[in-house]
């Protein structure tokens, strides 16, 4: 079974349209098998995957990993969370790769990926040939795991009059994050 994007959608550094009439969950899931592919092909077994609060990345979350597993990559389960804690979990977890859905600073009914391979930036004609594989259904084909991640961020709540925990200064709202390590 073969997928083509619609062309708009592969752009230089991501992947991006408007939920829809552009992007659904046909195409999270033809990206999973045509990524899966070629970290496979590169070596590689798993993939750590999170997503934003837009509506429709939770959609567009699960048929990516359905695509991904098809192609017998293993996904670590991000959740959803900002990109920053997807790269961070891709730089310490034993993963080859990383992707985020999220529509970034675009308008709600848009959404995209956002892609990572080996701690480095998944752009240019690297996206543009995940189209060409999704293209002739030239994809692996196996039978990933799902892991789900362990917790990376706590938000703590800050009492004012105790300044801060943990080294972590109250801000105005009374709120920090800590980070609390990643094993994978």
């Amino acid at each position: 079974m073969a997928h083509r994007f619609r062309p708009t959608l592969l752009r230089e550094y991501d992947m991006r349209g408007v939920v829809g009439p552009m992007l659904g969950e046909a195409d999270g899931y033809a990206l999973g098998r045509s990524f899966a592919t070629w970290v496979r092909r590169a070596g590689g077994s798993a993939v750590a995957v999170g997503y934003d609060g837009r509506l429709s990345s939770s959609m567009l979350e699960e048929a990516l990993v359905d695509g991904l597993c098809a192609s017998g990559i293993d996904v670590l389960r991000i959740g959803v969370g900002p990109t920053p804690m997807l790269y961070y979990a891709e730089m310490v977890g034993q993963v080859d790769g990383a992707i985020q859905i999220t529509g970034s600073h675009n308008p709600g009914d848009q959404n995209g990926f956002k892609l990572v391979q080996g701690h480095a930036p998944f752009f240019g004609a690297a996206i543009q040939r995940l189209g060409v594989l999704a293209a002739a259904g030239d994809w692996e084909v196996g039978a990933g795991r799902v892991e789900p991640c362990p917790q990376i961020l706590r938000v703590l709540r800050i009492d004012p009059a105790e300044g801060d925990v943990g080294g972590a200064r109250a801000a105005e709202d009374h709120v920090a994050v800590q980070i609390l390590g990643f094993r994978s």
